[in-house]
């Protein structure tokens, strides 16, 4: 009769989980970060724990003692690498919340347990110091039993110790983060994650000692119980890192999250049926299948970049994976990015007029109020809001590219979305986005003059409208400039050059270094006016929220 060991139930579903999970977060991530690599570093790790765990405690593979052993020593660093990980991670997290101050992605205590994890990863793997390999044996059910050594003391010590400091970090940046959730209304977006990885964390902790003085003291708990507490705690850990590490480059993954999620789930458990049915399960068949289905699954769109590369030219794989990022992205929801959140916070930026730009540029007082100089704006936080402006004009004419772009989660673009009565999602936001800056580009265009000109007053209006809306690049005014004069010369009527010929006709003599310092001063007009709306827009939103008191005293 089929039968399933509960136990072995829970290290078959937290070997697939993990496993998904630390692909999972490789490939949503925009851009690979320490948290992102040593998150999946982590859960890989237990995954592997997870699946020696089941080979060992359930040998139907058929292995003799010396097999079940050598394995048991193959996998002895996972029990306690993925300690080591989740210490690391929450270095990272709480760094990441401005509680730490070092720059480096190490500091002594990660690499101290690091250093600790290898050197008794090294002696468990090779000596009887902490387990007795050379009286194993098996008992009922095939499970390998391998008795403590009195070293066995420092595995316990070791996991108590990290588990502890993982703890500890996760606590401290969640109470960090609830205190600046009070000033920085952006910080609560982070809040209910790292809760979610605090109480995994103690879940976590929980599990592990339950496990490891279990199996030190001979206590004869329920393993299952102890299975349980890790997995449930490893469980929020992971879909906290997921959501933490992706909440701060500015993605909401949970609706993509929950799609992939579901999906490999309901693949693995028709696969797992699926022996069942024909009679084939075993722990080791069903650990291969739904190993393969996960990483077949969640890796799919990387290997179809792979065979693509076979079959279609350079400018058509890109055009494929492309058009692949575009459908991930669209399944997630912008949200505020810290950088972001910070360069607006800092106060208002006055937006110089055109006409001033280069006493601005200058640093001149020609759009500063009294008092007031360049040097004492945040220059960091402003750079990387004037940089995101800059790619969001840069990408009108390239939706796959900017549906990732963090303007996209403003204040300003959810109330324009509201007034336009259209449905929440990154789609629609691209477009109000989209409208609004072919609308201030048009706003740099001389007041007073119907027609096109070629004068100074002419210059970032020209330098901007004819690249991103109207999609004439620099390089290719020469081109166009051409087609057109060919035009000319080949109609019946002898027409004097029309306006956007000169216009073309003025940006090809102008060289492309001045092209793009002239880009650039009214990209960043731009962005101070973006910058200066957003922030009267939060005092107004910021008023319309605050609650309606109820029997004022008097």
């Amino acid at each position: 009769m089929f039968y399933l060991d509960p136990v072995m139930v829970v290290k078959l579903a937290g070997f697939g989980g993990f496993l998904w999970l630390g692909l999972y977060i490789v490939s949503r991530a925009v851009q690979q970060t320490y948290l992102t690599i040593v998150s999946m570093l982590g859960m890989l790790a237990m995954a592997f724990f997870l699946f020696s765990s089941a080979m060992i405690g359930s040998n139907t593979a058929g292995l003799e003692l010396e097999g079940g052993v050598l394995l048991a020593k193959s996998f002895w660093w996972a029990n306690l690498l993925p300690t080591a990980f989740w210490f690391h991670m929450s270095y990272l997290i709480r760094r990441q919340v401005g509680l730490a101050r070092k720059k480096t992605s190490l500091y002594w205590p990660v690499g101290l347990v690091y250093v600790s994890a290898l050197i008794l990863s090294l002696v468990g793997t090779f000596s009887d110091a902490f387990l007795d390999y050379t009286h194993s044996f098996f008992l009922q059910a095939n499970h390998l039993f391998t008795d403590i050594s009195p070293g066995y003391i420092l595995i316990v010590i070791y996991l108590l110790l990290t588990t502890l400091a993982s703890f500890y970090n996760l606590l401290n940046a969640w109470f960090n983060v609830r205190g600046q959730s009070l000033s920085r209304p952006t910080s609560l977006v982070l809040v209910r994650q790292l809760r979610l990885l605090v109480i995994g964390s103690f879940l976590f902790m929980l599990g592990a000692a339950w496990l490891s003085s279990n199996f030190y003291f001979k206590l004869n708990f329920n393993e299952l119980w102890g299975n349980l507490f890790l997995l449930s705690g490893l469980i929020l850990l992971g879909y906290g890192v997921a959501h933490f590490s992706l909440l701060v480059e500015g993605q909401d993954i949970q609706r993509d999250f929950i799609y992939s999620l579901t999906l490999n789930v309901v693949v693995c458990l028709v696969y797992v049926t699926a022996l069942s049915l024909t009679g084939a399960y075993s722990s080791l068949n069903a650990l291969v299948v739904v190993g393969l289905a996960v990483l077949s699954h969640t890796t799919f769109d990387f290997f179809r970049e792979l065979w693509d590369k076979f079959f279609f030219n350079r400018p058509e794989q890109a055009a494929r994976s492309e058009a692949r990022a575009y459908a991930t992205a669209i399944a997630s929801q912008p949200t505020p990015v810290q950088e972001l959140a910070e360069a607006l916070e800092q106060g208002p930026l006055p937006a110089p007029a055109p006409d001033n730009l280069e006493r601005t540029e200058m640093g001149l007082d020609g759009g500063m109020p009294s008092g007031q100089s360049r040097a004492e704006l945040p220059e960091i936080t402003k750079k990387k809001f004037d940089d995101l402006v800059r790619k969001a004009i840069t990408d009108l004419k390239n939706p796959p590219q900017m549906i990732k772009s963090p303007l996209l989660s403003l204040a300003t673009v959810d109330a324009r979305l509201g007034e336009s009565e259209l449905e929440d999602n990154r789609l629609n936001r691209v477009a109000i986005l989209r409208e609004w800056l072919i609308q201030l580009i048009e706003n740099l265009r001389p007041v007073g003059s119907e027609t096109g000109g070629t004068g100074d007053a002419w210059r970032y209006y020209n330098v901007l409208y004819y690249p991103y809306v109207r999609e004439i690049s620099h390089k290719g005014a020469l081109l166009e400039l051409r087609r057109l004069q060919n035009e000319r010369r080949l109609s019946s009527k002898r027409e004097e050059p029309g306006e956007v010929e000169r216009i073309l006709e003025w940006l090809v003599d102008v060289d492309e270094d001045t092209f793009y310092k002239w880009q650039r001063r009214a990209s960043d007009t731009i962005a101070a006016i973006i910058r200066e709306q957003e922030l009267k827009q939060r005092v107004v939103t910021a008023e319309f929220s605050l609650p309606i008191p109820t029997n004022p005293r008097i």
